[in-house]
């Protein structure tokens, strides 16, 4: 398999599962085996299973809903609603999340937005407040948004080049990610300005997961309910005090499926036709109290003139 940033053969391949809270809410076998890929050229991680539209549909049709949150909780007990809520309009983190974008956004320029798009921008909470003209959100989840924010199904609908494009924690969720930054370069203004923002959450792991030993062990516990649910909340405190999974811990696809560093985010935005001009990264970062870290990135096209 050849990693989807720099087409290079991958250097290392794990086994893991997806998680079985999202293979119910896609009424998809719980115990479906995926793998874990990494490349040493590009240090980009992912897993090789891509989700339908149908589990897409099921994961983020009503994300962080009261069904999505029911059934998280019946595979994650520790799951806690502080964390499935902390991105609420007001909320500490979102005051955070803007300031540490504004951060990055003013060393490459201090002018105001005409038209500001951000793509999976929820309720549009994380506008800048330089955005003060057109608050254009593309969203899939069906939240009610703030006042002044507009809803747009895609980029062609908007009938404007926006002048600020934000895509911030979605290329880890997204099966193509070059396809939308590409997407982005055609449509973006030749003065615009691009920022992404993903978490720094690579799970480190242990050369047994390479195995077909564990692949076997990964079956016997995916096929039982708690012995799975004790595996995984070990798994997790491992990965929340040293971001190591342990050696019969489990590998677990849940809705992050691509993992960067900021050499593979570069190389990422590079391929698309964009050039890095600021970046800053925060491995400690946390979100309702878990730690996920955080890498924010400005770009601007490449070709511009």
């Amino acid at each position: 398999m050849n990693c989807i940033i720099c087409d290079r053969e991958v250097s290392h391949s794990s086994y893991g599962v997806v998680a079985p809270f999202i293979s119910e809410l896609a009424d998809s076998p719980r115990e479906s085996l995926v793998t874990l890929q990494h490349c040493d050229a590009c240090q980009f991680s992912f897993f090789s299973h891509r989700y339908s539209d149908t589990e897409l549909a099921a994961i983020y049709g009503g994300y962080r809903g009261a069904d999505y949150l029911r059934v998280r909780k019946r595979w994650e007990p520790w799951y806690r609603s502080a964390v499935n809520s902390a991105y609420q309009a007001g909320s500490r983190e979102v005051d955070s999340r803007r300031a540490f974008m504004e951060s990055l956004i003013a060393q490459v320029t201090e002018g105001q937005f005409r038209v500001a798009v951000d793509f999976g921008g929820d309720e549009g909470q994380f506008f800048p407040d330089s955005a003060v003209g057109r608050k254009i959100v593309i969203e899939v989840s069906a939240k009610p948004l703030l006042e002044g924010v507009e809803l747009h199904e895609d980029f062609t609908s908007i009938g404007a080049s926006p002048d600020l494009v934000m895509i911030c924690h979605v290329l880890e969720h997204l099966n193509d990610p070059v396809t939308l930054l590409r997407e982005v370069h055609q449509v973006i203004d030749p003065q615009g300005v691009l920022y992404v923002e993903v978490p720094l959450d690579t799970p480190r792991l242990h050369k047994y997961h390479a195995r077909d030993a564990y692949q076997r062990y990964l079956v016997h516990v995916a096929g039982t309910r708690w012995p799975l649910v004790v595996c995984d909340f070990v798994s997790g405190v491992s990965r929340q005090i040293g971001l190591r999974i342990p050696r019969l811990g489990v590998v677990k696809q849940s809705e992050h499926i691509n993992y960067f560093t900021d050499r593979s985010l570069k190389a990422l935005l590079t391929k698309a036709g964009f050039s890095v001009l600021a970046y800053r990264a925060e491995p400690k970062a946390s979100v309702g109290g878990l730690r996920l870290g955080k890498l924010g990135m400005v770009a601007v096209p490449a070709d511009r003139r």
